[in-house]
């Protein structure tokens, strides 16, 4: 008897390479957004963006918000700046801990002040405040290079990174509330002068608990 052939006198193998080719492009693929490669992906894309392409990356950031990723942010700085000034490992969970208070603090100041730009009763979003927030402090990882240089050549250098600091925190803030850059030039720097108290009093409070228990 005959083999039975398929229709069209096709060969059965005759469509293996070009499954083998499509098993081949799906190593190709990028990597999803919602797998871990691809989540350090967009935070290092994130991260660059903040620090050149600021108005693109914060409106992204506005629409896709991520606590995780405005802790890592925040925190990048401040284990540099504990780095820079040579803080022992106890210290350094002290500082960044108040860090992060100062951070929470600012946002908190920032949500309540700009109530006034609001017409309605609803609060502006704090996850967006916040990591918008977190990724408009980068800049300030300039600060230790900057200082680093000494003399007055590094002393205008860090007049320039703190001043792309406050204009970073500004537009994190225009973006997050939604209102013109011009209008926050006071209020941000409000802002800040009450996360610098808080981080003061709440620096208080813990030596003053640390003395009574030892």
């Amino acid at each position: 008897m005959n083999d039975i052939q398929p229709p069209n006198g096709e060969k059965g193998d005759r469509n293996e390479p070009s499954d083998r080719s499509d098993i081949d492009n799906l190593g190709q693929l990028p990597p999803s957004r919602n797998s871990t490669t691809g989540l350090v992906a967009r935070f290092l894309e994130d991260i660059y963006g903040a620090l050149f392409t600021p108005n693109q990356t914060f409106a992204s950031l506005r629409s896709h918000p991520s606590i995780i990723g405005s802790l890592c942010a925040i925190s990048i700085p401040n284990i540099l700046e504990c780095v820079r000034t040579n803080q022992s490992p106890l210290q350094m969970p002290l500082s960044l801990t108040l860090a992060l208070v100062g951070w929470l603090v600012f946002a908190l100041l920032i949500q309540r002040l700009a109530t006034v730009f609001q017409r309605s009763d609803d609060l502006i979003d704090l996850k967006v405040l916040l990591t918008l927030t977190a990724f408009g402090s980068l800049p300030w990882i300039f600060i230790g290079p900057a200082l680093s240089l000494g003399g007055q050549f590094g002393s205008i250098l860090a007049l320039a990174v703190m001043l792309w600091f406050l204009i970073s925190q500004v537009r994190a803030a225009s973006v997050a509330i939604g209102v013109s850059a011009e209008r926050l030039l006071l209020l941000v720097p409000l802002a800040i002068a009450g996360g610098v108290v808080s981080i003061i009093w709440a620096s208080n409070v813990i030596g003053l608990l640390v003395s009574i228990t030892s």
